[in-house]
């Protein structure tokens, strides 16, 4: 995927992209900016290396079973999101916005330019609850059903 650019709700344009080993440091400056509640509820403790390893996790060269997609406002890193399939039909999606632009539409831009029922077709489901939602902070619990991938040419129909 290349990159691409879109409105958040407020107006502000952000470029969306994958993530990549040059984006470190961007990933672990956005995370250590995170307000201690909004790390606590993105992690589930207030770790000093919570975003150093979060960032290398995001920032690792690409692989089939991963991706990690970077909104930047005006060269900030104002966003990331992630899937990770843990096999057995799911996978883990997770979310992280930085605390001065949440509620302007960065995770649902992050989830809906993923594309990710057509990047990925072995998604089947994709259930997203919000489990705590302020004026500083918003988290969700993300469950993906997926199946395995087959690939097809769709220029190929099967025969019977």
């Amino acid at each position: 995927m290349a990159q691409v650019y879109a409105l958040l709700a407020d107006g502000t344009t952000v470029e969306i992209r994958p993530a990549g080993p040059g984006d470190f440091e961007a990933v672990k400056a956005m995370h250590e900016a995170m307000s201690r509640d909004n790390i606590y509820m993105r992690f589930f403790n207030v770790s000093r290396l919570a975003a150093e390893t979060e960032a290398r996790r995001i920032c690792r060269d690409p692989a089939p079973d991963q991706v990690a997609l970077l909104a930047l406002a005006s060269d900030e890193m104002v966003g990331v999101a992630s899937y990770v399939a843990l096999g057995k039909g799911n996978a883990e999606v997770a979310f992280a916005v930085a605390d001065h632009m949440h509620h302007k539409g960065i995770a649902t831009l992050l989830l809906r330019v993923s594309r990710l029922s057509e990047d990925l077709p072995e998604v089947t489901d994709l259930d997203l609850d919000p489990v705590v939602a302020g004026p500083a902070l918003a988290v969700v619990n993300a469950r993906v059903k997926v199946t395995p991938y087959e690939p097809r040419d769709p220029f190929l129909r099967k025969l019977r």
